[in-house]
Formats: structure tokens, C-alpha cells, sequence
């Protein structure tokens, strides 16, 4: 599967779209050197947005249970290095040194919590038919 093939999928367009918007709100708010967003750990509510978001997307939307998370976690990843990226060029060069270790302590808490999400979404699926 190419680049643009993903895009033509509404579905996978959508589960793209789901974990960008919760990767921005559970990072983009964050102020730097802080671990709380809106008086809530930061990995807390990573993990509540992604398992909430696989969740809602494996209920809702069709595709495979493995593609859901993925696709999400892909998303929430690309929010995180868009912070990095954003903090390092218009802010201070010195922000995240460490940035490898906070997209993997993102990882780290986003991926557990995704698939738990669809894999708790698809038992529901089966357990209706």
C-alpha cells in the first residue's frame, strides 16, 4: 500500500484524522517541562484518548482491528514529533534533547492502550453476530 492509497480510504482517513486530533490535545497543550495538560497527567490522558479512540473507531468504522491502532498510533506520533518539531524551531533549540525517549514513553502508553481499545471493540463485534 502506497501513500496515496491510504488517503482514498474514508476509513483510514478518519482513523488518521481520530489520533491526530487527540495526539494535539493531549500534547500541544502541554506547556514545556510540565507533565500535566488541563490539571491531567500528560500519559493518562494519552492512554484514555487512544484506548476511548480505538475504541469508538473499531465500533464505528470498518477495517482491520490491527489497522485501527496502528493507524492511530501512527497519527498520535506524527502530533508529538509535530510539537517537537515546532518547539525546536520557533521556541528554544535546546527544549527536547531527549526527544527519541519522549516519542517512545509515548509509545510506550499509547500503543497498550490502542489495542486494548479495538481489541475490546472487536469482542463486541463478535460477541453481536
Amino acid at each position: 500500500m502506497n501513500f496515496q492509497d491510504l488517503f482514498k480510504d474514508k476509513a483510514k482517513r478518519s482513523f488518521i484524522i481520530i489520533g491526530l486530533i487527540c495526539g494535539g490535545l493531549s500534547y500541544w497543550f502541554q506547556p514545556y517541562n510540565e507533565r500535566t495538560v488541563f490539571g491531567v497527567d500528560i500519559y493518562l490522558l494519552m492512554g484514555v484518548l487512544a484506548f476511548v479512540a480505538s475504541l469508538l473507531a473499531g465500533l464505528t468504522l470498518r477495517g482491520a482491528w490491527f489497522q485501527i491502532s496502528l493507524l492511530i498510533c501512527a497519527a498520535f506520533v506524527t502530533s508529538d514529533m509535530g510539537r517537537v518539531f515546532f518547539d525546536v524551531t520557533f521556541i528554544d533549540k535546546s527544549h527536547h534533547n531527549l526527544w527519541p525517549f519522549e516519542i517512545l514513553f509515548a509509545l510506550g502508553v499509547i500503543v497498550p492502550s490502542s489495542f486494548a481499545g479495538v481489541f475490546i471493540a472487536h469482542l463486541i463485534h463478535k460477541v453481536r453476530r
